[in-house]
């Protein structure tokens, strides 16, 4: 996907720039944190590891509710959480600290590096883009790490974060902040309009994020904080809820699974996000109706898997992202991926992406989404390779000719083994590349792909891509 990311600082700054001295040590601190990720595995020869959404047909639990539009349902234990205090906007005054809860948060990587995250209530009546330069201190008050952090765009009575990542930096004990308020901002704020309900499992927390705005909602990203009893932070990750524009667009659902391997006590999740203001028409689509789509899905060991045939019947060169969350048999949210995406594919040509859920078992339904983009980097390779496959008892050996002028790269054969039902028995996967990670113009290579399971019949499918002409 393509990544764009924002920049303007130091014109915006001086706008209307407002200075304190320490959002960290001096403001105020949140009552409580209950406000409102791994990269996919790719299949080998041995082992496969790794947008019109639907919603649930089965009735969910009922959820807690919670302020902001944030819904808790705990598939764990009971829920601990709490309303945050409600406050009075400040006056039309300078912005400083005071204007601003603060909740931190602190963990120590075993690699020797440290990040101190933000919480930040906007409780002022300003929308605010927010810096700040942080120092490190150990236990007696000695700096010993810098680094700085920012939110682009926070609207009165929402809630963000921002981190100090100290590289190489252990033993902090404290950070103090210096940071700097700005009114302007190129961003408008959409959190307010992002509704998002959590579901806490054993070892992951799963997370369905819908925009409710008119606008899109761009590189939304959530953080999940699992904390112990005493509130110390044991683990966090993040993961991007996106589409292959880098956003949600208005009325789109997406779901994102952060993991923990550790037992937690509860937990605090945090949306990042922002908008530029753009609007979306169904009109400026391209036609998800001219896409045949085949999904192959199969539970591993406790590992659940789905392949997503893509067939592409439109007039267009295409690249093809998705996004899925899977549901137990009592309609609990407990995993969700994203789609090992399709980087190129040429009108009249088939390829396929797929969904892996780590820490997730006893799926009984999957709901997913796919989008199309037109992809004018890559070129195609899918529609010059032909291949000849062997089935023997226990494995199959496939021979892939690139009949193209120009190397494909990176191609890999995908099998899918069926019984005579059409159910999925087995997936496999693996590389066929040179030295070069490319099967080179009239180049033949073989892979061998086994299986342990019977089956009656299979379905074979490619995907590749070649660089740009020069």
């Amino acid at each position: 996907m393509k990544s764009l990311w924002k920049t303007i600082a130091f014109t915006l700054a001086l706008l209307m720039l407002f200075s304190c001295a320490a959002c960290g040590s001096g403001a105020k601190k949140a009552e409580e944190e209950d406000y409102e990720p791994v990269e996919d595995e790719y299949v080998d020869e041995d082992e496969y590891v790794e947008e019109e959404y639907q919603e649930p047909e089965e009735e969910e639990p009922a959820p807690e509710e919670k302020p902001g539009g944030t819904t808790v349902i705990d598939n764990r234990q009971p829920s601990e959480a709490g309303a945050p205090a409600v406050q009075t906007p400040v006056s039309d005054k300078p912005l400083s600290d005071d204007d601003f809860a603060v909740k931190e948060y602190s963990y120590e990587s075993k690699y020797g590096d440290t990040t101190w995250i933000l919480a930040v209530t906007n409780y002022s009546d300003k929308t605010v883009s927010i810096s700040a330069n942080g120092t490190a201190l150990d236990a007696g008050g000695n700096a010993i790490g810098s680094a700085n952090m920012s939110i682009d765009v926070l609207a009165p009575n929402e809630t963000s974060v921002g981190t100090y990542y100290f590289n190489g930096v252990t033993g902090v004990d404290n950070v103090v902040s210096q940071c700097s308020y700005s009114t302007s901002s190129w961003y408008s704020p959409i959190l307010s309009s992002l509704s998002m309900q959590q579901t806490l499992n054993d070892k992951n927390i799963t997370v369905k994020v819908t925009n409710n705005s008119t606008t899109c909602a761009s590189y939304t990203k959530v953080y999940g904080l699992f904390l112990d009893a005493n509130d110390k932070l044991i683990s966090y990750d993040y993961s991007y809820l996106t589409d292959n524009d880098g956003e949600i667009k208005p009325g789109a659902t997406f779901y994102a699974q952060i993991n923990c391997n550790e037992p937690y006590d509860h937990t605090a999740v945090y949306l990042v996000s922002s908008s530029n203001g753009k609007t979306y028409s169904d009109a400026n689509a391209i036609d998800m109706s001219l896409f045949e789509v085949r999904e192959y899905s199969y539970d591993n060991s406790g590992r659940y898997y789905s392949v997503i045939a893509v067939k592409n019947n439109s007039d267009k060169t295409v690249e093809v992202g998705g996004n899925a969350g899977v549901y137990d048999a009592n309609g609990n949210l407990i995993g969700a991926s994203n789609l090992d995406d399709i980087s190129v594919l040429a009108p009249g040509e088939e390829s396929v992406g797929y969904f892996y859920y780590s820490n997730v078992s006893g799926v009984a339904r999957q709901d997913y989404s796919l989008s199309v983009s037109e992809e004018t980097y890559y070129r195609p390779v899918i529609g010059n390779l032909s291949g000849n496959v062997t089935l023997n008892s226990k494995n199959a050996v496939v021979q892939v000719t690139n009949n193209g002028p120009y190397p494909a790269k990176f191609v890999e054969v995908f099998i899918v083994f069926l019984d005579s039902n059409g159910n999925t028995v087995d997936v496999r996967s693996g590389y066929l590349t040179d030295n070069d990670n490319e099967i080179k113009p009239n180049a033949t290579l073989s892979k061998q792909l086994k299986t342990d399971k019977n089956f009656d019949y299979i379905m074979v499918y490619y995907t590749g891509r070649a660089d740009p002409e020069k």
